[in-house]
């Protein structure tokens, strides 16, 4: 511990090997004479300056899978801070770390998954509000809950025994509670949501802040510093080691995991936020074409190029009464809108609305295009869109044909057989007139689920029990 020398005695000198942080403490012993020794040290230093511990939120603990806890318990009399004893814990809290003696990151990712569990609680009542707008409840999420999620990911980032899994499921939940989808509804890929709603994956802000925080160590005035610059030989298995280990690895990989989001060889050479941008963007990447989210859903999601044209940036520039319709404009882009299809799947509904639409009565699939395009129970609402955005309509009907195409430009995306022309392009006419008549898509959809809403109703399937996707209808 820099500067905290035996102020007694300044012929002998005593370093105590540790770390200081605000008004905190840690000090290092390897044995249980050197720990008493230190402990006497620190009574002194703190009797020669007026000062005091706050005893009950000490503690002594063993560190390691060889060190002598029982003789550390045994010897407790030993371990005294002004007079007062410190108890001897398992396991301590420490900057809001929860560190245990074998110092797992496990433990420590479970002790954010328990904090996290409270925050989600907490704010749940705004996160599934349907009267706020959809910014504003993602920017809850993203500065209250998403900080409790990720608090010492640059400790745990990059290490698959960590169980960040299970931080990932409490924020796939919030982004089920945000689009209004239930917390068990089967078929809801993560990916799109994810995308749509600007939040990178767990794994991949870890991984991106672990980067950044080792980049950047060798340049402060720390201890981190000197470990970084000289790693220790005698352990193969640390911090240090582990990230260089893992950006070497994913360096060479990264082509093929990331779609072309190439992290260079020599990443050592990079600014450290840049570096961390990189990786960020590659493990996203490779999160959205793993096994487990390489869905159909993401599939039509990524074609449609929805990507570029995220909703929730609307979410305050459109009438007060149009907010409903983009939140469910994002139900229908991520492929989570409850169609009968869907419904009948999870036992929703009966089986036959699997090839059945219950609005028109047609033996055809009600899927998202047909509710929104062609059923002809919902003309009078496409008549209604048609004469508000006549230049839109017309715009749309002049370069797309299909039902798919026309349902990814409703909706603000481009299909890939539009990719790249000129009117489709970021600044282009398409955008234009899109963004003009989006408060009258807006107020379209909505007008099409409440009337669709309604007509469930009556046969008996309420919207009450279509919010609850996943359960089985009672009787």
């Amino acid at each position: 511990m820099p500067g905290c020398v035996d102020m007694l005695d300044s012929r002998q000198p005593l370093r105590v090997p540790g770390q200081l942080f605000a008004d905190d403490t840690v000090g290092l012993a390897p044995s249980l004479d050197n720990l008493h020794a230190m402990f006497a040290h620190f009574s002194q230093w703190a009797e020669d300056h007026y000062m005091g511990f706050g005893v009950k939120k000490c503690g002594v603990m063993a560190l390691g899978r060889h060190s002598d806890v029982v003789a550390l318990r045994e010897q407790a009399d030993r371990w005294q801070l002004g007079g007062e004893r410190v108890p001897v814990v398992s396991e301590y809290r420490y900057l809001g770390a929860l560190i245990n003696s074998d110092l797992s990151m496990r433990n420590i990712v479970g002790d954010r998954v328990n904090k996290s569990r409270r925050a989600v609680e907490a704010l749940d009542s705004v996160l599934g509000g349907r009267d706020i707008p959809i910014n504003v409840r993602t920017s809850v999420l993203k500065t209250c809950i998403l900080p409790v999620l990720t608090y010492g990911c640059e400790v745990w980032g990059m290490d698959s025994t960590s169980g960040v899994n299970r931080l990932q499921t409490i924020l796939n939940q919030c982004l089920r509670r945000l689009v209004g989808v239930g917390a068990k509804a089967p078929g809801v890929a993560t990916a799109p949501l994810l995308r749509e709603l600007g939040i990178a994956p767990i794994e991949a802000m870890a991984a991106a802040a672990r980067t950044r925080a080792f980049l950047k160590a060798p340049t402060l005035n720390t201890c981190i510093s000197d470990l970084v610059r000289q790693p220790s030989r005698m352990r193969p298995n640390t911090w240090t080691s582990g990230t260089v280990r893992w950006l070497d690895r994913f360096a060479r990989a990264s082509a093929e995991l990331a779609q072309n989001v190439r992290v260079p060889p020599a990443w050592r050479s990079l600014q450290p936020r840049v570096a961390s941008n990189l990786v960020k963007a590659a493990v996203w990447g490779r999160f959205e074409t793993s096994s487990s989210a390489c869905t159909n859903t993401w599939s039509i999601y990524s074609q449609a190029s929805y990507v570029g044209n995220p909703l929730p940036q609307y979410g305050t520039g459109i009438p007060a009464g149009a907010v409903a319709g983009l939140h469910i404009m994002i139900q229908l882009r991520t492929r989570v809108f409850p169609t009968a299809r869907r419904l009948a799947r999870i036992h929703a509904m009966p089986e036959r609305f699997l090839h059945h639409c219950p609005a028109c009565g047609g033996d055809v699939i009600e899927s998202i295009e047909h509710i929104l395009l062609e059923c002809p129970r919902w003309e009078c609402h496409r008549r209604n869109f048609g004469a508000l955005a006549p230049d839109f309509n017309g715009f749309v009907r002049r370069f797309a044909t299909s039902p798919e195409d026309i349902n990814a430009l409703l909706l603000g995306g481009v299909p890939p057989s539009l990719h790249g022309a000129t009117h489709f392009t970021g600044n282009g006419r398409f955008f234009q007139l899109w963004r003009q008549a989006l408060p009258h898509i807006a107020f379209f959809v909505v007008h099409v689920s409440h009337s669709r809403n309604v007509l469930l109703r009556e046969m008996g399937l309420g919207p009450s029990r279509i919010s609850r996707m996943g359960r089985r209808p009672d009787g």
